[in-house]
């Protein structure tokens, strides 16, 4: 079941979907929605099954409307809202529609976005645990709410906060040059944010902006070079290797040398280093880093079968070891994370040699 805004003109090129009830679990043909009389909004499969419903039965439902924003709600009897999708996002913000702290999350694959103390994006795969990628830390203030405002003129994120002078924010992002009312924020597949509007003028969807890039934090998206490859300047330029960062090696194969059998011998294990890189994907909390030798981060990676390698804080002769895939690897060092600009990391390569 999708809902939301599309342009009455009959060409297809202009739909665009907004909201699906039931993303991961779609139904066959044949399938049912029922708006019941207890008040219940439900989508069932042709077997009869409930995929997906409002649980909303009995508590003064009387009406359901889609409204002219793209917010489908159920009514009571004074025309209160009792329930509205704007509280249920998947991957997208319509015009208007906000992200709460910690109680929904956008998600878009492997990606997802949530409002914790700020928005947050985090990267999660079943081989790796959620990890921050990027924050939204332009303001260093507790926000609790995130809304997607298109003004007609411009686009942006309006941040609304509990306490303190910096209790409500703008940040505007671009002014297209033409109406925005009808505009979308997506997170994409990439694990990018991408604003859609509708140019009246050309009568096309157009995607004007997109956050990470226009932010030059494109290497900062963990696929954006694969599993292994080198991004500088929002380009794959290199697959690192042990011979060094090749000029124009990058491929979509790129991938680490192997590592040494996990029974081997400690002279069959080598490290390289590249010096002020650092993965996407790393943590920056300081909990996460103690307090080693460069020789002590070996030794303790060398002792975890998992561990590919290893971030090493320079500045405070810290190390943190890694045993997941490393992603991408980034020199760019514009890095705002949870509150501030990261420290200088250079990043040690475990093979066998």
């Amino acid at each position: 079941m999708g809902g939301g805004r599309t342009q009455s003109t009959g060409h297809e090129a202009l739909r665009r979907w907004v909201w699906a009830a039931n993303l991961n679990r779609p139904v066959g043909k044949n399938a049912t929605l029922l708006f019941g009389r207890n008040g219940n909004l439900i989508l069932a499969d042709t077997n009869g099954r409930a995929v997906w419903q409002t649980q909303t039965a009995n508590i003064g439902v009387t009406d359901i409307n889609l409204l002219s924003n793209g917010n489908l709600v159920l009514l009571n009897k004074k025309g209160n809202f009792v329930w509205q999708s704007f509280d249920y996002p998947t991957n997208t913000l319509l015009n208007g529609q906000g992200l709460p702290d910690g109680s929904s999350r956008l998600v878009s694959g492997s990606y997802s976005m949530v409002v914790d103390y700020y928005p947050t994006l985090f990267f999660k795969t079943k081989r790796n645990p959620p990890m921050v990628y990027f924050s939204f830390t332009d303001f260093l203030v507790r926000f609790n709410k995130v809304n997607f405002i298109a003004n007609g003129k411009q686009f942006d994120f309006f941040y609304a906060g509990t306490t303190g002078f910096d209790q409500y924010r703008e940040d505007v992002w671009d002014h297209p040059g033409y109406n925005t009312t009808l505009s979308m924020l997506r997170l994409e597949k990439d694990g990018n944010l991408r604003v859609y509007t509708y140019n009246g003028f050309m009568k096309i969807w157009e995607s004007p902006y997109s956050y990470l890039s226009s932010k030059s934090y494109e290497c900062n998206l963990p696929e954006k070079c694969g599993l292994f490859g080198y991004c500088e300047n929002q380009k794959c330029v290199s697959c690192p290797s042990s011979k060094g960062l090749l000029a124009a090696s990058w491929n979509k194969e790129c991938k680490r040398e192997k590592t040494p059998h996990c029974k081997g011998t400690k002279s069959k294990v080598a490290y390289y280093r590249l010096e002020n890189v650092s993965s996407s994907i790393r943590t920056a909390n300081d909990k996460d880093y103690k307090k080693l030798s460069v020789d002590g981060c070996k030794n303790k990676c060398n002792e975890d079968c998992k561990c590919v390698g290893f971030f090493y804080r320079t500045e405070y002769g810290t190390c943190m070891v890694a045993t997941t895939e490393m992603y991408t690897l980034t020199s760019d060092n514009i890095r705002w994370e949870l509150g501030y600009i990261e420290p200088k990391v250079n990043t040690y390569i475990k093979y066998a040699k």
